[in-house]
């Protein structure tokens, strides 16, 4: 059980019109990925049920594809993910979801926020699953002030709030982003 590593060279010998790839199964073993910057086909990319899955390299692509990662123990983001695709989607399973059951407690996402890591989506009507759950993208000020008071939202990029003094709503969902 080595460390599978994923680059665009690999996955460009893969694209070749397939609907989606699978790389990996719960079988297998830690995974590693990072210079993608093109899909043509829906990818998952799978580390197994004891495994972790580790982006050490820029992901990027702006195709309307999905990129699902998916790992049996934690996903460790330790670079940038920028979806922009307007229906592109990014799902991140870990702690054993398929995408409709909870993970397993104490398994999580981890994003290198320490040295200023990000994901980023170009659009909001692309999509972000985390673990089961679905995410709505917040790209504007209006957005974030009129979220509702419960729900799941995630910022789409980087959004500067200063003088945003309105917050008078109590909000009881989760909210993902920096």
């Amino acid at each position: 059980n080595g460390t599978f590593i994923v680059d665009n060279t690999t996955l460009g010998r893969l694209q070749d019109g397939f609907s989606s790839i699978t790389i990996g199964d719960t079988t297998a073993g830690a995974l590693s990925v990072g210079g993608i910057n093109t899909l043509t086909d829906d990818l998952v990319l799978r580390a197994g049920t004891s495994s972790n899955l580790t982006v050490s390299g820029p992901l990027a692509w702006s195709s309307n594809n999905a990129l699902t990662l998916a790992a049996g123990n934690d996903i460790w983001i330790l670079d940038n993910i920028d979806v922009g695709g307007a229906a592109a989607s990014l799902n991140l399973l870990f702690g054993g979801t398929d995408g409709t059951s909870a993970p397993t407690t104490g398994r999580n996402y981890n994003l290198d926020l320490a040295n200023q890591r990000s994901i980023e989506f170009a659009n909001t009507s692309a999509s972000l699953k985390i673990g089961n759950v679905n995410y709505t993208l917040i790209d504007s000020r209006s957005g974030f002030t009129g979220m509702s008071s419960s729900g799941n939202f995630a910022l789409a990029r980087g959004l500067d709030l200063s003088g945003t003094t309105d917050n008078t709503a109590i909000y009881n969902g989760t909210f993902s982003g920096r």
